[in-house]
């Protein structure tokens, strides 16, 4: 288990240099985000081209479509031909899309199965050379699926995968913190978060106060400055 991070597309370069700062490896895309982010007029082929100049060298994850394997696959391959060392698509579970994962894994292809539901679709996503699966954790629960014990029982089954790699499990449609450590503890390899998310990993208001406790005393130490943290005189117990 590598216990890894990925985020989402953003419309603010500046969200991928506090990405990168806060360890996330790579940039997932979605339709829905690709539509907020980058507007009605830019192609997939654009906004993957602005994502890779902008994601401070991350992998790029762009959503792919098709009505059949070979328009997915020829939709895929035209946009690889923009930087193949760090693009791979998702790719939505359905015959065809299988179809097109076990094309585009046969080229060396880093592919994520993404709106996966259940055990029999990782499955699939195994059989045909992915490289990660995408569970949908909180839009699974959303329609009643158990989706802590979905990932648990995928991580069980690519525990029995002996002859080769299995897929990461790679969990996303995560709402929150809480939702990304359920998907950690079931067994997921990495999730996908935006950047609030992400940021929300780092801060406690616990961990807020007791910084603002040693402020006050280190306001106190010959030069020293911490103001920045907006203590009060009270907000530090010196016989702790």
């Amino acid at each position: 288990m590598k216990l890894r991070v990925f985020t989402a597309c953003s419309a603010d370069p500046n969200d991928y240099k506090e990405a990168v700062a806060l360890g996330s490896i790579g940039v997932l895309t979605n339709s829905s985000l690709l539509l907020k982010c980058f507007g009605d007029e830019m192609t997939l082929k654009q906004s993957a081209r602005k994502m890779l100049k902008e994601s401070e060298g991350m992998m790029v994850f762009q959503s792919v479509h098709g009505y059949s394997c070979d328009d997915i696959v020829a939709k895929a391959l035209d946009i690889y031909e923009l930087d193949k060392s760090r693009l791979g698509f998702k790719i939505a579970c359905s015959t065809e899309g299988f179809k097109a994962m076990k094309k585009l894994s046969d080229m060396n292809i880093k592919l994520i199965a993404t709106a996966m539901f259940t055990y029999q679709q990782a499955y699939m996503a195994a059989v045909t050379g992915c490289w990660a699966i995408s569970p949908f954790l909180g839009r699974g629960n959303e329609a009643g699926y158990d989706m802590v014990t979905v990932i648990r029982n995928i991580r069980a089954l690519y525990n029995r995968i002996e002859d080769r790699e299995p897929p990461e499990i790679l969990a996303a449609s995560i709402h929150n913190k809480e939702e990304a450590m359920q998907a950690f503890l079931a067994g997921a390899d990495s999730v996908a978060v935006d950047i609030q998310t992400l940021k929300d990993f780092c801060n406690d208001p616990m961990s807020l106060q007791t910084e603002k406790s040693f402020g006050a005393a280190f306001d106190k130490i010959r030069g020293e400055d911490a103001s920045y943290l907006s203590f009060s005189l009270n907000d530090h117990n010196y016989e702790e």
